[in-house]
C-alpha cells in the first residue's frame, strides 16, 4: 500500500512488549494501546483515499491514547496535503522536539523535515500585526469601505502587496502600501499626525540675502522659493539685512488659502551720485543763460530797435532763453531722479527695481517777453 507515513510498528501495539519510550511519554495501558492501533490504521486508510481532514481526526486520537513522534509526523504531512501552513509547521516541528525527547539524538530525518517546514512557512499565511499611535485607529486593508477591526489589530495574510488604510477621527489618514513576505511575521506601527488647518506662504523681495523671520523664527534668505507652511492664526513676517531698514507686516492666514508677501528693503542712508551735482549745476548754467536771454532782449528793444543789430540782439535773446530752459530742464530732471522716493538699494544686493522707474520728460518753452523749464515726471 503506497504511503509516505511513519509506520507506527502496530504489530507491537498489540502486545505487552512497548515502542521505545522516553520521558515526554508516560507509558499506556494494552488497552490504550489497542485503540490507538485500531484509530492509526484506520487513519492511514483515510490518508491513502486523500481524506485528509477525517486522517488527522484519527490519527489525532491515536496519538492521545498512545504519544508516538511517528503520529505526531503524519498529522503534519497530512495537514501539509490540505495546504495548512501553519499546523504544517507546528506538527513538523513537534516531531522533530518529540523524537529528540524519546530518543536523545536528533531525527534521523531532520534535514528533510526542517524542508518541509521551510515549503510549509513559504506557504503559510503571515502573521501581521497593526499598531498605531495613538490606538484606536480603523484599519482597512486592500478595501476602504470594509472595515476590519481597530488598532491594535492582528490578522494572518498571504504574502504579496496590499494597501493598508488607517483612519482616526481628528488626525490625518494614512494609506501606505506595505509587502507581506513569505514566512516572515511582520509588526506595522504607525505614527498618527492631528489634523492641521494650516495656508501657505510664498515670500518675495526686491534684494537678495534678506533674512526672513516669521514669528521670530529664522525660515532662510531670500530669494526663497518655496512655499511656507503657517498655521491659521496670525503671524509677523519680518525681512532685514545689514545697512537697510527692516521690512515687517502682519498677516491672518485662514486654512487651505494661499499668501504672498512682497518685501521692499532700502539702505537706511543715501548713497549719493554724480546725479545731483550735475543736475544743480545745470540748473545754474540754465539760469545764468536765461538771465543773458533776458538781457539781450532788453538791448534789443531799447538800444538797437531799428537798426540793423536789432537782429543779431535778438537772436541771442532766444538762444539763451533755448539754451538756458533747455540746461534748466535737464538739471531739474537730474535731482529729481537722484532724490525721487530717496530709496536705493546695492547693484549687487539687487534683485528686481522694487516698484517703477520714474519716468522724466524735460519741459521747456521761451519767449521774447520770458521762458520756463520744467519737467513732467511718471511713476
Amino acid at each position: 500500500m503506497p504511503t509516505v507515513l511513519r509506520l507506527m510498528a502496530v504489530a507491537l501495539l498489540l502486545v505487552v512488549t512497548a515502542v521505545p519510550s522516553g520521558p515526554a511519554f508516560a507509558e499506556p495501558t494494552e488497552e490504550a494501546k489497542r485503540k490507538a492501533a485500531d484509530f492509526y490504521m484506520e487513519a492511514q486508510r483515510l490518508f491513502d483515499a486523500e481524506l485528509y481532514s477525517a486522517a488527522i481526526e484519527n490519527f489525532k486520537k491515536s496519538q492521545e491514547l498512545y504519544p508516538a513522534p511517528a503520529t505526531l509526523y503524519n498529522i503534519a504531512k497530512s495537514y501539509e496535503r490540505l495546504a495548512d501552513s501553519q499546523n504544517c509547521v507546528d506538527y513538523y516541528q513537534a516531531y522533530l522536539d518529540a523524537y529528540l525527547a524519546a530518543n536523545g539524538s536528533p531525527a534521523p530525518d531532520s534535514v528533510d523535515v526542517r524542508n518541509s517546514i521551510t515549503k510549509c512557512r513559504l506557504g503559510a499565511k503571515v502573521e501581521v500585526r497593526v499598531d498605531s499611535k495613538p490606538p484606536g485607529a480603523q484599519v482597512y486593508i486592500g478595501d476602504k469601505t470594509k472595515l476590519l477591526g481597530q488598532t491594535p489589530y492582528s490578522t494572518r495574510m498571504d504574502a504579496g502587496t496590499y494597501k493598508f488604510f488607517l483612519d482616526l477621527n481628528g488626525y490625518q489618514p494614512i494609506e501606505r502600501e506595505i509587502v507581506v513576505r513569505p514566512g516572515e511575521p511582520l509588526q506595522l506601527v504607525f505614527e498618527m499626525e492631528k489634523f492641521r488647518r494650516v495656508g501657505t506662504l510664498s515670500v518675495k523681495s526686491n534684494i537678495r540675502d534678506a533674512t526672513i523671520f516669521i514669528d521670530g523664527r529664522n525660515i532662510g534668505l531670500t530669494p526663497y522659493g518655496e512655499d511656507i507652511v503657517l498655521e491659521e492664526g496670525t503671524h509677523q513676517i519680518t525681512m532685514s539685512k545689514e545697512d537697510y531698514n527692516t521690512f515687517s507686516t502682519e498677516i491672518s492666514v485662514v486654512a487651505n488659502e494661499s499668501y504672498e508677501v512682497k518685501g521692499s528693503l532700502f539702505l537706511r542712508e543715501r548713497q549719493k551720485t554724480a546725479k545731483g551735482p550735475l543736475g544743480w549745476t545745470a540748473i545754474a548754467l540754465g539760469a545764468a543763460l536765461s538771465v543773458g536771454g533776458v538781457l539781450a532782449g532788453q538791448q534789443a528793444d531799447t538800444k538797437f530797435a531799428g537798426t540793423s543789430e536789432f537782429d543779431d540782439w535778438a537772436f541771442r535773446e532766444k538762444l539763451g532763453y533755448g539754451l538756458g530752459g533747455g540746461l534748466g530742464a535737464v538739471g531739474l530732471a537730474l535731482i529729481i531722479w537722484e532724490y525721487a522716493g530717496g530709496k536705493k538699494v546695492k547693484a549687487k544686493d539687487k534683485l528686481s527695481d522694487g516698484g517703477p522707474r520714474p519716468l522724466i520728460t524735460p519741459l521747456v518753452g521761451a519767449s521774447p517777453n520770458g521762458g520756463f523749464a520744467g519737467a513732467r515726471v511718471d511713476f
